[in-house]
């Protein structure tokens, strides 16, 4: 596939996704804006960030957490068709992506990554990804010292502060937080199928 159809596949996905979304007046007011045409890069993926967690399907994909020595290893899956964002990383790494195919918008351009494939994640990466075929990706982060989840997140990931003082990591939690285990458990089943969970719970 050429950059340009790679690109245009992105965004047609992209603004697909964004109609199902629609209307986006509330997340629109929040940075003074009219459409997604006022907005910088960062303002756009936080407003498509506000949607998504408005959505009463979102869900947290499951991750797998590994460590050796000096080294945190951060395992993503993620079914086709699944619109997803990232962390801003504050630190250099490499990453895999060891199954699927995934179109990557990092704010400037979109690839297409097909598994087998090892990258560079650059400090200051966001990126928005949508998923053609259900993909693993992992990330390879320096690490000292094991820690508690939610401390170590704090450590290697960067959230932008909203102009209302707020921050979606946080508003993320809380939507997840609304819901109980069962709910949670039944969404995550219905997006990446109850044969994948029981794998991840081995």
């Amino acid at each position: 596939m050429t950059t340009d159809l790679v690109q245009r596949d992105f965004h047609e996905n992209l603004q697909r996704v964004l109609s199902e979304l629609e209307p986006l007046p509330e997340e629109l007011a929040l940075f003074g804006a009219r459409s997604m045409d006022d907005l910088g890069v960062d303002e756009k993926i936080d407003v498509l960030e506000l949607a998504l967690i408005r959505h009463p399907e979102v869900v947290d994909l499951p991750l797998t957490h590994r460590w050796t020595p000096g080294l945190y290893i951060r395992e993503l899956r993620a079914p086709a068709g699944v619109l997803a964002t990232t962390y801003i990383h504050r630190h250099e790494h490499p990453f895999v992506c060891s199954q699927g195919e995934v179109s990557v918008w990092d704010g400037e351009r979109v690839v297409r990554v097909r598994a087998p494939f090892t990258g560079i994640t650059k400090a200051g990466t966001r990126r928005v990804c949508f998923v053609h075929e259900a993909c693993v990706w992992t990330n390879f982060i320096p690490m000292a010292e094991k820690l508690p989840i939610r401390e170590l997140e704090e450590k290697i990931f960067d959230c932008r502060t909203l102009p209302d003082g707020t921050n979606v990591r946080d508003r993320f939690r809380a939507a997840l937080g609304r819901r109980s285990l069962a709910e949670h458990q039944r969404m995550l089943e219905a997006v990446i199928g109850p044969e994948s969970l029981a794998r991840r719970a081995a």
